[in-house]
């Protein structure tokens, strides 16, 4: 088996990506030949381990040509970038036998393989105006569009595959197709947190942290307000967010602007990407992790966080919740009841017996789910014809 890998970029460090990158080691493993085609690449900004793959990875962002100095012919770029995706597409479909398309963004190039099996990883489906609590992100007319796009995307698709089993039932609520769940695997950070922790609590001192690329749906406004509550009721707070912030400047500038109004800039810390060094460091200083998104698909970053032992925090729409247990090695909650989140961190901080219960079976819990059993095996299997 030849597969074509799709992704819309590698140049971010985000759950998606981590999941493509589980299923090429895999896929070398088993022997399989494969190829990645993206419109974004950049090695310095993901994960390293892509870096082995470069042969095998390529990009569809031409270098910018000579003729773009002249300006009259500066209106036929957007034509010579088409032409060149296209042909550069057919030319590698011939050797492949089957299309695996991971999440969004890529859709425009499913019709360019007529005669081959496309299988879709989707983790975030389109917001869709059925969902008003989706849709509140976005404005009806562009979800309207979005879930006609969507739509004739589907028309392509051979098999589906999800993350989660709300996104399958939505998929057959909205869309009438069937899919698989896959749940994604776990790997360990790999760091011993530092012992200080409940030396913090007994001078009312706690280190908060949390992460996601900026999106509206991360809810970091809640978490804002969080730290706010608790500064109120005397503890020494510091939130630190981990999170690309390129992709959607507006709402980083939105927090931004209500971290300056609250005057917490001495407490709350945009981080921004950071490297493997500094996101270790990061999670051997915490004391908590949040994860307060309204309905993230699956949260990838929860597991590295348990399997650090920190006791998770995660609202009651995060994928994750399928798998985990509340109140016994994670906690859940609201995504917007700061009082209620505030009131669980107090709750942890002046338990320290609960506080290790959950610490130490988030740290077990981590250790059950191997990538290549929860998810890479099951797809190179469907893949391959044999639906688990």
């Amino acid at each position: 088996m030849n597969i074509l890998f799709l992704i819309r970029e590698i140049n971010i460090c985000g759950g998606t990506h981590k999941q493509l990158l589980k299923l090429l080691d895999y896929a070398t493993f088993c022997n399989i030949d494969f190829t990645v085609v993206t419109f974004q690449l950049d090695y310095e900004k993901t994960y390293s381990g892509f870096l082995k793959y470069r042969k095998q990875i390529i990009s569809l962002s031409p270098e910018r040509p000579w003729f773009l100095k002249i300006k009259g012919l500066r209106k036929f770029y957007k034509n010579y970038v088409r032409c060149y995706q296209v042909l550069t597409i057919k030319r590698i479909a011939r050797k492949v036998d089957v299309v695996n398309v991971h999440d969004t963004g890529m859709e425009e190039l499913f019709q360019l393989f007529p005669n081959k099996k496309i299988y879709w990883q989707i983790n975030d489906l389109p917001y869709y105006p059925e969902d008003q609590k989706r849709a509140s992100f976005i404005d009806e007319e562009s979800a309207v569009r979005a879930k006609a796009a969507f739509e004739r995307a589907l028309g392509y698709v051979t098999d589906i595959t999800v993350n989660v089993s709300k996104n399958a039932d939505r998929l057959k609520k909205y869309y009438g197709r069937d899919s698989h769940v896959f749940y994604c695997g776990i790997e360990p950070v790999g760091i011993l947190r530092d012992n200080d922790t409940f030396n913090r609590f007994s001078q009312k001192r706690i280190n908060l942290l949390t992460s996601g690329v900026f999106f509206e749906y991360r809810n970091y406004e809640t978490q804002v307000k969080v730290v706010e509550s608790l500064i109120k009721k005397g503890y020494s707070v510091v939130l630190r967010i981990i999170g690309d912030t390129r992709l959607s400047p507006s709402y980083v500038r939105k927090i931004e602007h209500m971290i300056a109004e609250k005057e917490l800039g001495d407490s709350i810390f945009i981080e921004g990407r950071v490297d493997e060094k500094r996101f270790k460091r990061l999670h051997e200083e915490a004391d908590f992790f949040l994860f307060v998104n309204i309905d993230q698909s699956w949260g990838l970053a929860v597991f590295e966080a348990m399997s650090c032992g920190l006791p998770v925090i995660v609202s009651q729409s995060v994928g994750a919740t399928e798998v985990l247990q509340d109140g016994v090695n994670s906690v859940f909650v609201e995504p917007t009841n700061d009082v209620a989140i505030v009131g669980e961190i107090e709750k942890l901080v002046n338990d320290t017996n609960y506080y290790n219960i959950i610490s130490s079976n988030a740290s077990s819990f981590a250790k059950t789910m191997t990538w290549d059993e929860s998810y890479c095996s099951k797809m190179i299997t469907l893949m391959s014809g044999n639906p688990s």
